[in-house]
């Protein structure tokens, strides 16, 4: 095999392998869900966003349809959240007495909140 052939077949492979990442990372945050799952979730939580942060538009893009069934804390609107929750950064989840910053999928919100 020429060195030609080899680059460009190593090419589609990398390519290839960028796709598949993507398909999966998207499938994993956006995983179809049962609304008795979600209202639990959603009973049980709450969301600390803003309305600038990238990652908390993300968020609520996975929260999609259900996401009026979640509270929604506007750190624009009340800084006090920052020390009133120990925050480190947006998006942060309050479940229970715990907070879970980043951006989480269905899945994970699911078991942080025993639902």
């Amino acid at each position: 095999m020429n060195k030609d052939k080899k680059i460009y077949l190593i090419l589609v492979a990398i390519v290839l392998i960028i796709v598949l990442s993507i398909f999966v990372r998207n499938y994993w945050l956006n995983q179809p869900t049962d609304k008795k799952t979600i209202y639990c979730i959603a009973s049980k939580s709450m969301l600390i966003a803003s309305e600038t942060c990238g990652h908390c538009v993300e968020q609520k893009k996975i929260l999609g349809e259900y996401i009026s069934d979640f509270t929604i804390l506007s750190i624009d609107d009340d800084p006090s959240l920052w020390s009133k929750y120990s925050l480190m950064g947006v998006p942060t989840w309050v479940i229970g007495n715990n907070t879970y910053p980043g951006t989480k999928s269905i899945k994970e919100l699911k078991d942080l909140a025993n639902c």
